[in-house]
């Protein structure tokens, strides 16, 4: 309500407020940051349930409670929204935290520490950002840049570590003489696929608790990898099976 100098009567005036995700209102003054995270928690929402080609600026900005303008003046362009969530996610996720916790492991070749160590950080992480799963198989299945931006900043650097570890404890004569990339990949597509199955497809095979889980893809991983404990190859088994009778 506006009062009209020297008159003898008010203006009424629709005032339009911000709210957050809980309905709460925004504060008018400094909100700006504010306003571009309640922006960047919408995209993310409705990127996760309808992917980057079946949302459009005019849903996210009706869902948090903004015009498109208020979007355009915070990212100019999508590919600043797409870089400002890829942002958000990777602090989230910790790699280079996660490789710093990592390195005293792979020092003493605490083997069933470190594979362990990733096994529980990647399911405890994809436990507690379902939403983030379901970007990256969107951005995967779209042909989305930010699916080759994830991988460059937060799979490579992870994949590297692992095989840099692999070819070290392969070269200590105390891994088999696996494929390193091989060996990489079919411990965190393991790790990957059993979290698809808990948080996309909602489909629980697995009865053990997610440290039990962890436990348990490390050990059969490590079985397969050291040296010492690997089952003989069939062709072997055969010869000595003739040569005993």
């Amino acid at each position: 309500m506006l009062a009209v100098p020297g008159g003898n009567y008010t203006v009424m005036r629709r005032v339009s407020r911000r709210v957050d995700a809980a309905g709460n209102a925004l504060p008018e003054n400094g909100s700006g940051s504010l306003v571009r995270q309640q922006i960047l928690e919408t995209a993310i929402t409705l990127f996760a349930q309808k992917g980057f080609r079946g949302t459009t600026t005019k849903e996210i900005a009706l869902a948090a409670g903004v015009n498109e303008v208020t979007i355009f003046r915070h990212f100019a362009t999508k590919q600043e929204l797409y870089t400002a969530i890829l942002d958000v996610k990777s602090r989230e996720a910790g790699l280079t935290t996660w490789l710093d916790e990592a390195t005293p492991l792979s020092e003493r070749c605490d083997d069933e520490g470190l594979f362990r160590f990733f096994a529980a950080k990647i399911l405890e992480h994809y436990r507690r950002d379902p939403d983030f799963l379901r970007l990256r198989l969107y951005s995967s299945l779209e042909g989305h840049e930010l699916a080759q931006k994830y991988r460059e900043r937060q799979v490579c650097p992870l994949f590297r570590f692992l095989r840099s570890y692999i070819t070290k404890r392969q070269g200590e004569g105390a891994f088999y003489g696996w494929d390193p990339d091989i060996s990489v990949q079919t411990f965190l597509c393991a790790v990957y696929n059993h979290a698809i199955c808990l948080y996309f497809h909602e489909s629980d095979f697995i009865k053990l608790t997610e440290d039990e889980t962890a436990k348990s893809f490390t050990e059969v991983f490590l079985n397969g990898m050291r040296a010492n404990g690997r089952p003989e190859r069939p062709a072997k088994r055969n010869r000595l099976r003739l040569e005993a009778s």
